[in-house]
């Protein structure tokens, strides 16, 4: 299975114009000392540039320690102006994340076919959505609606160049 990265441009984005297309990446959680660093959840790859309320900022310095993320943001030096962004999202943009090649954002998999091991077509993926449990492909095909989780036991393989999904019979049973 191609190894996912945190984040998805939604169900109805059009990935096809990636330069646009803005990610939520993670969620600041609090200011942590006195010179303006801020407490994450636990997101990668950090780009040289987050976007928090519609305002840009450059990424001074990101750390990951126990599964959170610690920022320092240009402009945002003191625990006052750290306080002024707890609760706010960080989005990225889509064109800023840098993939290796067996990494997938699973946002990008909207509009793959969906097919099984023997090659024949069942659908088009729709959404990917995330309840906290991990990633849900929804998905269309002659027979209406079905979905299935985004893990290997249902997933044989993504393949990015072809824009397919290889799913398991078990996902239409």
């Amino acid at each position: 299975m191609t190894k996912q990265v945190a984040g998805a441009c939604g169900s109805t984005s059009n990935m096809a114009d990636a330069s646009t297309c803005y990610l939520l990446a993670s969620h600041i959680l609090k200011p942590r000392g006195l010179k303006g660093e801020i407490k994450c959840a636990g997101f990668s790859p950090v780009p040289a540039v987050v976007i928090i309320n519609d305002t840009e900022y450059r990424v001074k310095n990101a750390s990951d320690y126990d599964g959170f993320t610690y920022l320092f943001l240009e402009g945002v030096d003191t625990i006052e102006r750290a306080e002024l962004l707890r609760g706010r999202d960080i989005f990225v943009r889509r064109a800023d994340i840098e993939l290796a090649d067996d990494e997938i954002l699973v946002g990008d998999l909207v509009g793959y076919t969906i097919i099984d091991e023997a090659g024949k077509t069942h659908g088009t993926v729709r959404a990917v959505e995330n309840y906290g449990a991990g990633e849900i492909i929804e998905a269309t095909g002659a027979n209406g609606a079905f979905s299935f989780p985004y893990e290997d036991a249902f997933v044989v393989e993504t393949h990015t160049k072809k824009r397919t999904l290889c799913v398991r019979p078990s996902v239409f049973q």
